[in-house]
């Protein structure tokens, strides 16, 4: 069986993730590095790049993020009228219906979308079947992570910051919740792309926060079925 599990990135200001969307991220990876995996990637944007980083350091995963522009869709604004036309729409859309099929009907945004991220997954699984791999990690963004899901009457359109899409080849599963409690320990903020890892994951002995109450981020996981 294979399986892409697309990540949204958690909260963010800008191209860059707040501490609350570090959290998030963070509590989401703890959970998905429960299984193992080959691949890490994500969309080109630096927020997904940050997210990305806290996988590797939270699965102490081997590898290093790859660069995937299938899974961004900044070039598709154009087809929902710039950003702000878009983001109206989507919030039309999430307020009657908020499902993909409703998304797919009167978005050419959305329609876009499917077919690309449709194309990103399907390229993914030929590469990862020739190289006898069979689990990657996404990191990407909402709405889009969702957008090539085959049952798309019941799906919503948009999943909550640092929840994932799971793909899988061959097996289709009703939604399921998930909750995850953010971490104790905060790192320092992320800065951009160009700063390295080691500065990153050198956070690990920062200390608690004054206040150690942690509120629970509730995780929308949602596995669905893809034909690769």
């Amino acid at each position: 069986m294979m399986i892409v599990d697309i990540l949204r990135h958690g909260q963010k200001k800008g191209d860059e993730l707040t501490r609350l969307g570090e959290d998030q991220i963070e509590a989401s990876a703890k959970l998905l590095a429960a299984e193992p995996f080959q691949r890490l990637l994500f969309s080109g944007a630096n927020r997904t790049f940050q997210a990305a980083c806290i996988v590797q350091l939270v699965a102490k995963f081997e590898g290093k993020p790859e660069e995937d522009f299938g899974f961004n869709f900044v070039n598709l604004l154009d087809l929902g009228g710039g950003r702000d036309t878009l983001l109206a729409e989507i919030k039309e859309i999430q307020t009657s219906g908020d499902t993909v099929a409703r998304a797919l009907e009167v978005s050419a945004y959305a329609r876009g979308c499917r077919k690309q991220l449709t194309s990103a997954l399907l390229e993914l699984a030929a590469d990862m079947q020739i190289k006898g791999q069979n689990r990657a990690i996404v990191c990407s963004h909402s709405p889009y992570s969702e957008l090539a899901v085959p049952n798309p009457q019941s799906f919503p359109y948009g999943i909550n910051e640092a929840c994932w899409v799971r793909v899988r080849d061959r097996e289709r599963l009703d939604h399921l919740g998930r909750t995850a409690p953010l971490p104790r320990r905060r790192r320092p903020q992320l800065g951009a792309r160009n700063s390295s890892l080691a500065d990153r994951s050198s956070s690990a002995n920062e200390q608690s926060p004054k206040n150690p109450k942690q509120e629970v981020q509730r995780h929308r996981f949602i596995p669905v079925a893809l034909a690769f």
